[in-house]
């Protein structure tokens, strides 16, 4: 009966209704009520261009059809994340500028955008992205406000496999008081400080945060001094998801203007600007290919744009 299947647009449509019983007339409504002879008379095409429930019926002297309904949600094309940000809650966002994903765990994808902003997306997407990759334009979801933290839920079926690549995304160094909810879902770095596993907070000398082990990395089991990256995040209140906590670092430099290899507690990390990254074991088993690679204890080889350092994780 719709000539428009009911879903998601982000243009104008010119929606038909049809009935397949001869002299059959069609009334419709907009505003959800259900459609009597008294609503509407069909005409038409008629055009939407906000989200709208439209509910027909067709009558033919005294006999009438099921009422028939269709709901279209009208969304808003955007290219930045700041964009995005700015709709209310509930709005749709399809996402026409470029953002690069920054990590991804289960069904949390958090990217960035070239201003900076950060967003989280929520939801089953069916493709896996890395630190760096370019998530194809056109995937959208909806705004919504999950205790006290900005999400916007998935529609899975918009999302493409990424095929272009960038320069890993690098967290940006702040302290704990720098940490607000005006930085939600940002990539943090956070150094000097003391984590306390059963407290379950990062302590610097500007203060305290709440942190909770989202991603399920591996954390000390008793308290501990060194540096946390990790996801700025609210549930109800400000807390830090962890992503990496290095303690006792052994650093070895692959180029000291350029390479920075840190090796804490179950993880190798390689920042700054490399290309080319590969980790070794001490037999000689390639382990990782990232910035970030999950490591028990022992002796490395990382092995950066060709040049190779050792390293120790403790």
């Amino acid at each position: 009966m719709f000539s428009v299947a009911p879903g998601t647009y982000f243009d104008a449509q010119q929606v038909e209704l049809t009935c397949a019983t001869d002299g059959a007339q069609i009334y419709y409504t907009t505003d959800e009520s259900e459609p009597t002879a008294e609503s509407t008379l069909y005409e038409g095409a008629f055009p939407l261009s906000a989200s709208t429930v439209v509910k027909a019926i067709a009558i033919k002297g005294s006999n009438k059809s099921v009422v028939a309904t269709a709901s279209y949600t009208f969304g808003h094309k955007v290219t930045t994340i700041a964009a995005a940000l700015a709709l209310a809650d509930g709005e749709v966002a399809r996402f026409d500028g470029k953002v690069v994903a920054v990590y991804q765990y289960s069904s949390n994808l958090y990217v960035t955008d070239e201003a900076g902003d950060y967003a989280l997306i929520y939801g089953s997407l069916g493709k896996t992205y890395s630190n760096g990759d370019v998530v194809p334009v056109g995937f959208y979801g909806t705004k919504k406000l999950f205790n006290g933290l900005t999400e916007f839920e998935a529609e899975a079926s918009s999302f493409a496999a990424s095929t272009e690549a960038e320069s890993a995304v690098s967290p940006k160094t702040v302290k704990v008081s720098d940490v607000t909810t005006a930085i939600q879902n940002h990539y943090v770095r956070i150094e000097g400080v003391t984590l306390d596993p059963t407290a379950k907070t990062i302590t610097d000398a500007t203060g305290s945060l709440a942190f909770y082990n989202t991603f399920k990395v591996t954390l000390p089991s008793a308290s501990a001094t060194g540096s946390v990256e990790g996801i700025v995040s609210i549930y109800n209140n400000l807390q830090l998801l962890p992503i990496v906590f290095s303690e006792g670092t052994s650093v070895d430099t692959a180029d000291a203007d350029v390479v920075r290899i840190e090796a804490g507690r179950g993880v190798i990390e390689v920042r700054g600007s490399a290309a080319s990254i590969e980790v070794y074991d001490i037999r000689g088993a390639l382990i990782g290919r990232s910035r970030t690679t999950q490591a028990g204890a022992g002796i490395y080889f990382v092995r950066v744009d060709g040049r190779t350092s050792k390293v120790v994780v403790r």
